[in-house]
């Protein structure tokens, strides 16, 4: 070390004479430690000097004026030429003074003649630190400053996109705020998709999506002349634009330079896959929300083109957005029977089924997967209580399917969900519903075609009748003898619908002998008799 026991922030010093002699007495003389500096360094060679100070930037030099090869005051020039703020304390004799007074133009303070006095040398010294301690401290608080102003126009730029995309602010309002001179606006959806969507990590999210946009700024800010970014739901970062027509040609380049970058950045998480939408080009601010729409479109795209690469919205089919509601129609009753019944096997295949109508349409837009996705899981557990179980997987269904980049993994997402759910449901069920109690409900429901008596199905059940009768419209909500007319009822509704067999034929089937009796007892349930039944329902 050349100097006493330093503080971390020491200025650092250099010497620089032909005469090491000379080097070695300066750096004697030197109060290292209460001028808090450290010399790093004393060079009898003027041009490895360069090199070093080229290097390492030390804030003081003291040089000799006179030395071969590289004179001080050349020394000097060539170090202002590399936009290096060292100080320079010039060292020379008289001969040499008005050599010395040729390197102010350099901006160099301080020469000390020679011999060199100890006193005025570290007093110069000192002078010098003060100096560029309070340079740096007023650098220091001006950066500072600058970093909480570029926060704060930041968050009101962000705030200004959010704004925007929600469609809550008019071009008259939006001028004073950003510089929307050029002549084309584009907005790009750059969604980032966990390679596996059941481990996430949003503390990491903050961080990742922090730095794609640091990239994104400094990859498209020397072309554009305007960019706002915001970060939405599902690590959706959007992204506006505002460039002049002489661009237009360039954009292109830089997205896929710009996704190049981001692969590279994030194939270190092993967590990440991004995908770039970008929406179509647009000249009046008033259209920027069709570029939007347009970003977004281009990013479900994704499940057909796949990931890591830039989808234009130019390549997305244009597709018939009713086909959705038509499936929907054609599934909904037997979607809600399968749920409201438990039949969890039957609802994923119900569903598998939908998807494959909508992918066998002719020209298909993978954003009607998304919404054939919400509306399949709104309808069975939506609308809910916010804060409620239910609605908590109905969110979170939701949210995993925005991080699924195949149709494939989509479909199996919400089979498998649901699946779980339902299942949930019935075991709960099952659960509330004693096990003697479901014994009797099953021996009805195989048997209801047959004469049931309660005192039998109590004995079988090992309970005696006035219990069983008491506590089965407990469970069930009904007594036993209207359960058992219950369920012949709804067989002969299923009955009447799907064949022609006469209504007697039908009463025999579900266990009345008397065809009249029958039709009067399904009338009193029901509310219009057999026949007329079918023909409303057929």
């Amino acid at each position: 070390m050349w100097g006493g026991r330093m503080e971390q922030n020491a200025l650092r010093v250099i010497i620089v004479d032909d005469e090491i002699h000379i080097c070695q007495l300066l750096r004697k003389i030197i109060r290292w430690d209460s001028l808090n500096m450290k010399c790093i360094g004393v060079f009898d060679n003027s041009i490895k000097a360069l090199d070093f100070i080229r290097n390492n930037q030390p804030e003081i030099v003291l040089t000799d004026i006179r030395m071969p090869q590289l004179s001080g005051l050349e020394l000097i020039k060539k170090v202002r030429n590399l936009k290096i703020t060292t100080e320079f304390i010039v060292i020379s004799g008289y001969k040499e003074f008005e050599y010395a007074h040729q390197a102010l133009q350099y901006g160099v303070r301080s020469y000390i003649l020679k011999p060199v006095n100890e006193d005025e040398l570290n007093s110069e010294l000192e002078a010098i630190g003060k100096r560029i301690r309070i340079s740096s401290n007023e650098v220091r608080r001006t950066q500072e400053l600058q970093q909480e102003v570029d926060k704060s126009k930041r968050i009101i730029r962000d705030d200004l996109l959010k704004q925007i995309l929600d469609g809550q602010v008019d071009e008259k309002n939006i001028e004073s705020e950003i510089s929307i001179h050029g002549d084309c606006y584009q907005v790009y959806d750059i969604k980032l998709d966990y390679m596996d969507y059941k481990k996430f990590d949003t503390k990491q999210d903050k961080i990742t999506t922090e730095k794609v946009m640091e990239i994104i700024e400094s990859r498209l800010k020397e072309t554009v002349n305007e960019i706002l970014m915001t970060v939405r739901e599902d690590l959706h970062i959007y992204c506006l634009v505002n460039y002049n027509y002489g661009e237009t040609r360039e954009i292109p380049h830089l997205l896929n330079a710009l996704l190049v970058e981001l692969d590279d950045y994030l194939i270190g998480f092993e967590q990440y896959v991004v995908t770039i939408g970008a929406g179509r080009e647009v000249e009046s601010f008033s259209d920027i929300k069709y570029s939007v729409t347009g970003a977004y479109r281009a990013v479900c795209n994704r499940l057909r083109f796949g990931t890591e690469r830039l989808i234009s919205e130019a390549e997305i089919d244009v597709s018939d957005v009713k086909v959705v509601d038509r499936i929907m129609d054609r599934h909904r009753s037997t979607l809600i029977a399968f749920y409201n019944n438990y039949e969890s096997g039957l609802l994923a295949a119900d569903i598998e089924g939908m998807f494959q109508e909508l992918l066998a349409e002719k020209k298909i837009d993978m954003t009607l997967c998304y919404k054939l996705m919400e509306q399949t899981v709104y309808l069975l557990l939506g609308p809910s209580e916010p804060n409620s179980e239910k609605y908590h997987y109905f969110i979170n269904i939701l949210h995993c399917a925005q991080h699924c980049h195949h149709i494939d993994d989509m479909v199996l997402l919400i089979k498998n969900a649901l699946i779980t759910y339902v299942d949930g449901l019935r075991e709960a069920a099952e659960q509330r519903i004693s096990k003697p109690v479901m014994e009797a409900q099953r021996y009805v429901d195989e048997h209801f075609r047959e004469k049931i008596v309660l005192e039998k199905v109590a004995d079988m059940v090992g309970l005696h009748p006035i219990y069983l009768s008491t506590v089965f419209k407990k469970e069930i909500g009904m007594n036993f003898s209207e359960y058992i007319v219950e369920t012949r009822i709804n067989e002969a509704k299923k009955l009447l619908v799907n064949t022609n067999e006469t209504i007697f034929a039908i009463a025999e089937e579900v266990g009345y002998k008397d065809s009249k009796y029958f039709s009067q007892l399904f009338r009193k349930i029901v509310g219009v008799k057999p026949a007329i039944y079918r023909r409303l329902n057929s």
